[in-house]
């Protein structure tokens, strides 16, 4: 067991402290740490653990299906997180956003002659699908408030981190 001490603002404007045990931390619930957090939440060997994710972000609304604001704030998915956001059963979600798939990579950096190309891995149909950020930790978080397991504590920062005497005992 892990005894967690947080320290957490509130909008408004006062902080509080808080701790709390658990067995795993996730600490950062953007789009690693919500995607880890979702994957534990899911696993059945891991379903009977008390997980704590760690945001020092406020809350973060899912967006609605056709979002009006644009953000600049994209990631190139690849075929293997496309299998991981699947497998946690937020993919076809996603694909209602503005979801624009990739054929072909090419990069230049511009103040050098450096450039990169990506090819097709293995028997994929595309090289990645360009996401707005914001939708997948959107539909992650989404995720995360319907597992029992997983607390999702939001604009809060960890103090300290302590393990209990049985996991320190187990660990000599």
């Amino acid at each position: 067991m892990l005894n967690l001490s947080l320290f957490a603002r509130h909008a408004s404007s006062s902080s509080t402290k808080a701790s709390s045990s658990c067995d795993i931390i996730v600490v950062g619930g953007g789009l690693v740490g919500n995607a880890i957090a979702a994957s534990i939440g899911l696993n059945p060997l891991l379903r009977d653990h008390k997980v704590v994710v760690v945001d020092s972000a406020k809350t973060r609304p899912c967006l609605s299906t056709n979002p009006s604001i644009y953000s600049n704030r994209v990631s190139a998915v690849s075929p293997a997180s496309v299998a991981l956001f699947r497998d946690l059963g937020v993919w076809n979600r996603l694909k209602q956003y503005r979801v624009k798939q990739v054929n072909k990579l090419h990069v230049i950096e511009s103040s050098s002659r450096a450039e990169i190309a990506f090819d097709r891995p293995g028997n994929a149909e595309v090289v990645a699908y360009i996401v707005e950020n914001d939708a997948i930790v959107g539909v992650l978080s989404d995720l995360l408030s319907t597992l029992p397991n997983i607390t999702h504590k939001t604009s809060a920062n960890v103090q300290s981190c302590n393990c209990s005497r049985d996991v320190q005992a187990r660990e000599r």
